[in-house]
């Protein structure tokens, strides 16, 4: 072993799951945007979100963004230690009863779409919840 000169790299725990792109919901009603989502689509640039809703295709989609939303849109909340961030959805799911967060509540990976109207958002199908193995 003494003929061995490894060039190793220092790794810590940094807090949150770097793989970890998906949109979650909570049973309360709260969004979340996991730190591989957050990363990889620079979520930390943005202050606001607007969420779409297709009823009937019970599909998702959010449109991250500032000032230029309008008045009314969601204020993200910026866990800038783990990289993540959140919305209180509450408004959404009062306005929306069909949806109730703890039937909903789950993981979600989003895909990007390209909207006619709204550019590109981030999509996710309600129906298609991320099953997640538990340790």
């Amino acid at each position: 072993m003494e003929d061995i000169k490894p060039n190793f790299i220092e790794f810590k725990s940094f807090g949150s799951r770097v793989g970890a792109n998906y949109i979650g919901i909570t049973g309360g009603g709260a969004i979340s945007f996991y730190s591989g989502f957050y990363k990889s689509n620079n979520i930390a640039s943005y202050k606001k979100c607007v969420i779409l809703y297709d009823k009937a295709l019970r599909l998702v989609a959010f449109k991250f963004g500032g000032d230029e939303l309008g008045h009314g849109a969601f204020p993200l909340n910026h866990n800038m230690k783990n990289k993540t961030a959140w919305i209180s959805g509450q408004n959404f799911f009062k306005l929306n009863q069909e949806l109730k967060p703890l039937e909903t509540k789950g993981k979600f990976e989003p895909v990007i779409f390209k909207d006619a109207v709204r550019g590109e958002v981030f999509l996710i199908d309600l129906n298609k919840r991320k099953e997640v193995r538990k340790k």
